[in-house]
């Protein structure tokens, strides 16, 4: 037993301190390719970008953890949602907050409550890269409108972006520059159209789950 005990220790410390490599690893032996140069280009070049991307699988999740670890210079300063009851497990809650998670919005908070809070957390750093499924959920469902006040209220510039599990890329277009005043943003509807265009043809691990 002491053994097996010292053994995953070893593993545990082995992984910690060679995470890039060991998630680089990982996604290639997964099929999934590094992130563009363009991509982490837009990604240093854009202090302040909401991205929001199509959510069908809890692959997803993962899948961003590993390309966060794989390559620093795509994952650093990346914020996303996660359910509220995943950050009260003991070491996973305080390894997701470490990389970057914010529980989302509880069903009791009403009146875009909890979208104030998220916008007020932005806008205390100089530095984000905010991850956000507008529907909210791996189900189908209509968009909320939460993406479009957070990008509005921290001054942000809008990304689409998503994950294609036929050709393991991360698929993405240029950002949509809101930035600049009142004037220069879309309505909510105009936005949606936009972004939701861009990500149709993406294809997903599970599209029965796809809103659009």
């Amino acid at each position: 037993m002491i053994v097996v005990i010292i053994i995953c220790l070893i593993l545990i410390i082995f992984v910690l301190i060679y995470q890039k490599t060991v998630a680089r690893f990982l996604l290639k032996n997964s099929g999934w390719k590094p992130p563009s140069d363009e991509l982490i280009e837009i990604m240093n070049k854009n202090k302040k970008l909401v991205i929001v991307y199509p959510h069908t699988s809890h692959y997803d999740g993962l899948l961003m953890i590993l390309y966060k670890k794989a390559y620093p210079d795509f994952g650093r300063h990346i914020k996303f949602l996660i359910r509220p009851d995943l950050t009260e497990i003991p070491l996973l809650g305080k390894f997701l907050i470490s990389n970057g998670a914010i529980p989302s919005t509880f069903i009791q908070i009403k009146n875009g409550g909890r979208t104030k809070e998220i916008i007020d957390y932005l806008n205390t750093k100089d530095e984000f890269k905010f991850l956000i499924s507008p529907k909210g959920t791996i189900r189908k469902s209509e968009w909320k409108t939460g993406y479009y006040y957070i990008t509005k209220g921290t001054n942000a510039n809008i990304l689409a972006l998503g994950l294609n599990y036929q050709t393991g890329e991360i698929v993405y277009n240029k950002p949509y520059p809101l930035t600049g005043g009142e004037e220069n943003f879309p309505s909510e509807e105009k936005l949606r159209v936009i972004l939701q265009d861009q990500l149709r043809d993406i294809p997903q691990r599970t599209p029965w789950n796809v809103e659009y």
